[in-house]
């Protein structure tokens, strides 16, 4: 079992991999089933519950691991020294000393940009934005409006997803995007300033609306020239729509960043595949060696990263250069990741965010949506109390050199990743 919001996309890479294993195991048969992502936690923990899950299943696992629901993964099928020294999977993965989730990897946030709109525009690929306040210039060139003066081309599709994109905002003024007591902290400076920069893209530049489709059709469909999601978009692109011609850089800075502000932020450890511990003796085996074969093959390995750019620390993406270690190692760790995993916490902030970034352009001022985030993530937080958390402490400093990014970030190079 697995979810995904886009199973077309990460189904299907999967769904290769499985066949591979059944070719390569005669006799053997895996079935795949893809659920909507906000069903996917509860469909396990009942199926566990009711021992009726599936041998190997997908989802915010710690809690689980906790509980005793998981079979320890088999060093038989499955060596996971190498996850041991990979940044922010240490709490994430292991318990009581076994390991027990196969991560998909650290996913982090990257810009796209439409070579199509791009070049119309008269732009080139020295011209990608370092800060928000460039890339929200490019964007009001790139725009386009019909004779009512409703968009028909975003210059940076962000209204449907801008609850991801906010995610990078409070690292960057040295804050955190979660908290240990509070959960989700929405009363942030980070946070004010990326409801400022939404205001200001949709209301006032008229860069994105709300008619135009999500980034998802309008990105792949010269819709719209700029977007900012998981790198795994990466996949998604190349794979589904060939004809894209597509260019990537890293997500843009703040221009007030402060010293003590971090790059990006890391995504979605304490996800993985694991082993249903009630599975029979030799479902549990099949299911060890299912996954030993999928993250044991470079071959698969290397599809599954250029997929999700996934980036563990020893399995560097081969298939897409401008997602090869070190270079997006260096980018994708230059954040402290705080979350929780289990319970309803994790789907709930995410509607949180929503809600209130909606509610902004309803009207509501920026001090009434914080407050009415906080004090709903606070009734989530006591409704989950107990949930463990993955917590880096606020003295972390990231190990990576940044070399590369700063030299970027100063204007000494123009693009790093080509």
């Amino acid at each position: 079992w697995t979810h995904t919001d886009h199973d077309t996309t990460v189904g299907n890479v999967i769904k290769a991999g499985i066949e591979q294993f059944q070719e390569a195991n005669p006799g053997v048969s895996v079935e795949l089933r893809v659920f909507p992502n906000r069903e996917m936690n509860d469909k396990n923990r009942t199926a566990l519950l009711g021992r009726q899950a599936k041998p190997t299943i997908f989802s915010p696992l710690p809690s689980f691991m906790r509980d005793g629901l998981l079979e320890p993964l088999s060093d038989k099928y499955f060596e996971a020294d190498w996850l041991r020294e990979t940044f922010g999977f240490q709490e994430a993965l292991y318990w009581e000393g076994d390991t027990y989730i196969i991560p998909p990897g650290s996913l982090m946030t990257g810009a796209f940009y439409n070579k199509t709109l791009w070049q119309e525009g008269g732009l080139t690929d020295e011209d990608v934005p370092r800060t928000w306040d460039e890339m929200l210039e490019i964007a009001k060139m790139l725009t386009q409006y019909d004779d009512n003066g409703d968009v028909v081309t975003a210059g940076l599709s962000m209204h449907a997803e801008a609850f991801r994109i906010a995610r990078d905002w409070p690292g960057q003024y040295g804050g955190y995007h979660y908290n240990r007591e509070l959960g989700r902290v929405f009363d942030s400076t980070g946070w004010r300033k990326f409801m400022e920069f939404f205001i200001r893209a949709i209301q006032e530049e008229k860069v994105d609306s709300p008619k135009m489709p999500p980034y998802l059709e309008a990105f792949p469909t010269n819709r719209a020239a700029m977007t900012v999601n998981k790198g795994w978009l990466v996949g998604t692109f190349t794979n589904q729509f060939p004809d894209l011609d597509f260019g990537v850089f890293p997500t843009p800075l703040a221009a007030d960043r402060p010293d003590d502000g971090w790059w990006g932020i890391a995504d979605d450890l304490g996800f993985g595949y694991t082993v249903n511990q009630f599975a029979d003796d030799s479902d549990k085996e099949a299911a060890n060696a299912l996954l030993r074969y999928l993250y044991g093959s470079e071959e698969f390995m290397g599809g599954w990263a250029v997929n999700s750019a996934a980036v563990p620390s020893m399995l560097a993406v081969r298939e897409w250069p401008e997602f090869q270690a070190p270079k997006i190692q260096t980018f994708m760790l230059t954040a402290p990741y705080r979350a929780p995993f289990g319970g309803e916490e994790f789907p709930r902030q995410r509607e949180i965010a929503k809600t209130a970034l909606e509610s902004l352009l309803q009207g509501t001022s920026i001090d009434d949506a914080i407050a009415a985030s906080q004090a709903e993530m606070a009734v989530v937080m006591e409704q989950n109390a107990g949930t463990p958390f993955i917590v880096f402490e606020p003295d972390y400093k990231p190990p990576a050199d940044l070399t590369t990014l700063e030299a970027w970030s100063s204007g000494q190079i123009a693009f790093p990743f080509s």
